[in-house]
């Protein structure tokens, strides 16, 4: 009976004792957003070199810019079950810089949106015209007529294609 008492007594002790912990960091965002699997689909999220940021609260984001921010990073000690054990917090937008007409970068695109196999699939394309689709309702993806083959690959077969891509504005990107 007493150990049972000390042990309750030290769990609730050391659950008092457990709090979050929060820094404030300057990061660098990329100019473009990646794909990364959540717990049961896909999403398409911030991404940066120094942390796991995914979104940011009020925070405009436009492709094709590299961004310098201010943030807060809090370490949640009890995080969701189903999330992220960080949180994050834009403090300041230090600098918004275009990236050069001649910027590339790399992006898999995947037709479905929920990870696995099923028949309540959700296309992550929508037909705009006859050389672009929308993205996971992100971002224009323009493709030449000899790409277009990729796109019947994607879409009819359901390819993974991981793809290279400059920018033509921050709401279009063409795949090269």
């Amino acid at each position: 009976m007493k150990i049972r008492l000390i042990n309750i007594l030290l769990f609730f002790s050391v659950q008092a004792m457990a709090q979050d912990v929060s820094k404030e960091m300057e990061i660098t965002l990329l100019p473009y957003k990646t794909v990364t699997n959540g717990a049961f689909f896909q999403v398409i999220v911030l991404s940066s070199p120094e942390c796991y940021v995914q979104y940011l609260h009020a925070f405009d984001y436009e492709w094709g810019f590299t961004y310098t921010l201010r943030i807060k990073e809090t370490h949640l000690e009890n995080p969701p079950m189903d999330g992220s054990s960080y949180e994050y917090e834009l403090l300041e937008v230090v600098s918004k810089t275009a990236v050069s007409p001649d910027y590339t970068f790399k992006m898999g695109l995947s037709r479905d949106l929920y990870l696995g196999e099923g028949a309540d699939q959700i296309n992550n394309f929508r037909f705009i015209n006859d050389s672009t689709y929308r993205y996971m309702d992100e971002i224009n993806i323009e493709y030449s007529a000899d790409k277009g083959h990729l796109f019947d690959q994607i879409l009819s077969q359901n390819k993974y294609i991981r793809g290279t891509f400059v920018f033509i504005d921050s709401n279009t990107i063409r795949l090269k």
